[in-house]
């Protein structure tokens, strides 16, 4: 058995993200979306509200606070990134940070969703 890389774990904890938001009712325009070096993990839309969703995981996560889990430096980089997105797709909607964490480790895989979990004004 091959254990999993770090990378594959991302890139699966993404996938069950995106078919997590696809469940409830997202429409998902992007995953890894990248421009100029910012990657963002998954832009979606819902209710005319560009979503922005970083993906964690975590075998465990005993409610941190967001600045915990995602340092203000890759909070930074997302609303750059986001902001970079919005200059070349020009969506014409109000943007919502949100972050959802995944924990592979449980059958099955357990998925936290946090809307709004930050605030581009805040940083």
């Amino acid at each position: 058995m091959l254990l999993k890389t770090e990378k594959d774990k991302g890139k699966e904890g993404e996938k069950l993200a995106a078919e997590y938001l696809r469940e409830q009712g997202y429409t998902i325009l992007y995953c890894n979306w990248i421009g100029n070096h910012k990657e963002l993990d998954i832009v979606c839309t819902k209710d005319n509200q560009l979503v922005v969703v970083e993906v964690k995981n975590r075998e465990s996560w005993n409610h941190l606070d967001i600045r915990e889990l995602i340092p203000p430096s890759k909070i930074k980089n997302i609303i750059d990134g986001t902001e970079l997105f919005i200059a070349e797709k020009n969506p014409q909607k109000e943007v919502r940070f949100d972050v959802i964490i995944v924990n592979t480790m449980k059958s099955p895989p357990n998925i936290q969703h946090i809307v709004s979990a930050f605030n581009a004004l805040d940083y």
